[in-house]
């Protein structure tokens, strides 16, 4: 009794801890002092860790990175996010999981590490879409547009951009998104317009922003705006007069807000402004950039000043070394840290990877115990794979006839199209006519085979399907459109029975959208290659594809738990031939008894 009565005293006083962490921390956070919050959130993340409260632990890392970043102190900021990550990831919470990745990418693209962020945004949107959360998902997707639009990829940007906008077509997503992202993501449109140099475009879009009422009391978006359209005019036209005036009206907002980082942009479009008519004006409105970067902790808005003030100075002949020391000095610490954040989410990525490949092996075991038990159950009838063979039959037939009915084709095309004929006929003769004949032998000899082994015939119609099935795939066209993906699922499915199990991973829906229509005639005729050489050779009772994409590569691993063999017999010249002719990698793994594995690796 005394041993239960000191565990509730300990979680009183446990939660009374928390309870005046968090009421101090309120307090702080209310007066900006945010280093203090810090201090007693590293409190409260120890209670939770020694109370094994993975979800406490989850929220105070998080509340961790998002106070770091405030202080611009994006290495820690980074950390926290990413240690919240995988909680949240391993407890199966997809929207808090995609959310911590979107802020970690939106780190990296204020580090400059565009590649970085974007790479990041795209797994963090594996976890967001197909959810409800459509601020982070369009926030996810302004990420990625912003990023290409400073890789200078504008029609990517442009893409993703307009990605962004659609989702504002549904009132209701519009309402959860936010006036002042939906105002963000109407100035990275006109961003991208200018960048691209359509100007008369760009200026039509900040112009009607800056009269949308959506932008009323938002001072600070107003004055980005005028600044954006003040430059752009200029940009458009030297000569234009409204230009100047309403790049140093929006400076003056800014000012009044104390708003820093809008003073660096300002202050940098206004040295640009002058370093064609004033060089003097342009180095001090430079220098005012430089100084308030330098109340920032994050060195590319250093370096960008640092670079406009050593060429208006090198104009005038005047020295830079100053300038230049501390240039070389903040371009190596934004390089520092960019790989610090970059190495610290490869090394999650690859313990998240190794855990999926330990899944799939696992899912792969339990399908072989599925098989043993599905092998003692049969719910297919006898009519219906009947009709279902005649059917196939047919399709073949009026292929054949369809074939020989066109003769008006050049002498090369009229040679190869007998030749597919002749194969395929053989193919109908040899392996689905013999079946049939046999099967129908067995039946007249003994008409009670039918009640005794019901089951065994069934299983040889099963076959004779599954031929009939195959030489009718092989020989028709391939769906490389939208509905690509359900073909090759379909392809994928065709291969299964009773006696091997295929196991795919799921992808997302826009995975081959990108992919060239000859590729994927190519990937599909590669994965069936495999599949009919597993199905004649292996003896496999599991096999699993997986796709891939990587780096502007493909990549396909196959692999079966069959006889396996030695490198020198494998059947799989065709698919050589073809991953040659793609400039491909082909990988073969093979060993008696071992089963097969087969890596591919093709440019895209």
């Amino acid at each position: 009794m005394s041993s239960v009565f000191a565990q509730k005293n300990e979680h009183h006083r446990y939660d009374d801890s928390i309870s005046a962490l968090n009421k101090e921390i309120k307090e702080l956070i209310e007066i900006q002092d945010y280093e203090e919050a810090i201090s007693a959130l590293e409190k409260i993340l120890v209670f939770y860790e020694r109370a094994n409260d993975s979800i406490g632990v989850a929220k105070s890392n998080y509340k961790l990175g998002f106070y770091n970043k405030k202080l611009d102190n994006y290495e820690l900021a980074f950390k926290f996010y990413n240690d919240s990550f995988k909680i949240y990831s391993s407890l199966k919470d997809s929207i808090q999981a995609g959310r911590r990745l979107m802020e970690m990418s939106n780190i990296q693209r204020t580090l400059g590490d565009y590649i970085g962020s974007e790479n990041i945004a795209i797994d963090a949107l594996k976890y967001l879409e197909g959810t409800t959360d459509y601020k982070n998902i369009a926030g996810t997707y302004h990420s990625i547009a912003i990023s290409k639009k400073e890789r200078e990829d504008l029609n990517g940007a442009e893409e993703w951009n307009k990605k962004t906008l659609n989702l504002l077509k549904d009132t209701i997503i519009k309402k959860k998104i936010g006036k002042s992202n939906i105002i963000t993501f109407l100035n990275t449109k006109a961003n991208i317009q200018v960048k691209k140099q359509n100007y008369t475009e760009a200026l039509q879009q900040y112009s009607a922003l800056v009269k949308d009422t959506i932008i009323k009391n938002n001072n600070l978006q107003i004055a980005r705006i005028k600044d954006n359209l003040g430059f752009a005019k200029w940009l458009n036209d030297s000569l234009d007069s409204e230009s100047i005036l309403l790049m140093k009206e929006a400076l003056i907002l800014r000012q009044r807000m104390d708003n820093v980082q809008g003073l660096i942009a300002g202050n940098v479009h206004l040295a640009k402004y002058y370093s064609s008519s004033d060089i003097t004006k342009a180095i001090e409105y430079a220098n005012a950039a430089l100084e308030n970067s330098k109340k920032l902790k994050n060195p590319i808005s250093k370096i960008e000043a640092l670079e406009l003030l050593r060429s208006l100075k090198s104009r005038l002949n005047q020295r830079v070394d100053e300038e230049f020391d501390l240039y070389v000095s903040s371009t190596n610490q934004l390089k520092a840290l960019q790989n610090k954040n970059r190495n610290i989410y490869e090394v999650t990525k690859y313990d998240f990877d190794k855990k999926e490949k330990e899944n799939l092996k696992l899912a792969s075991d339990n399908a072989q115990k599925d098989l043993q038990i599905s092998k003692s159950q049969n719910q297919n009838l006898l009519l219906g794979f009947g009709i279902l063979l005649v059917s196939l039959i047919s399709i073949i037939v009026y292929y054949i006839q369809k074939q020989k009915a066109r003769q008006k084709l050049k002498l090369s095309q009229l040679k190869e199209r007998y030749q597919t004929e002749t194969r395929l006929s053989k193919k109908v003769h040899d392996e689905v006519g013999n079946d049939i004949f046999y099967l129908m032998t067995q039946l007249e000899n003994d008409p009670s085979l039918l009640e005794k082994n019901g089951l065994k015939l069934l299983d040889g119609l099963q076959n004779i399907y599954s031929k009939a099935r195959d030489i009718s795939r092989e020989y028709t066209d391939i769906d490389t459109g939208d509905a690509f993906p359900e073909e090759l699922l379909s392809l994928l499915n065709s291969f299964g029975n009773k006696e091997i199990k295929i196991i795919t991973k799921q992808l997302e829906p826009t995975f081959w959208t990108p992919i060239d229509a000859d590729l994927k005639s190519e990937v599909f005729r590669i994965v069936q290659e495999l599949l009919t050489n597993m199905k004649k050779h292996s003896e496999a009772s599991v096999a699993a594809v997986t796709f891939k994409k990587e780096a502007r590569k493909l990549m396909i691993q196959y692999s079966d738990n069959g006889v396996g063999v030695g490198d020198e017999k494998l059947t799989l010249k065709s698919v050589e031939n073809r991953i040659q002719v793609l400039k491909g990698v082909l990988t073969l793994d093979a060993q008696p008894d071992e089963g097969l594995q087969v890596s591919i690796i093709i440019p895209i």
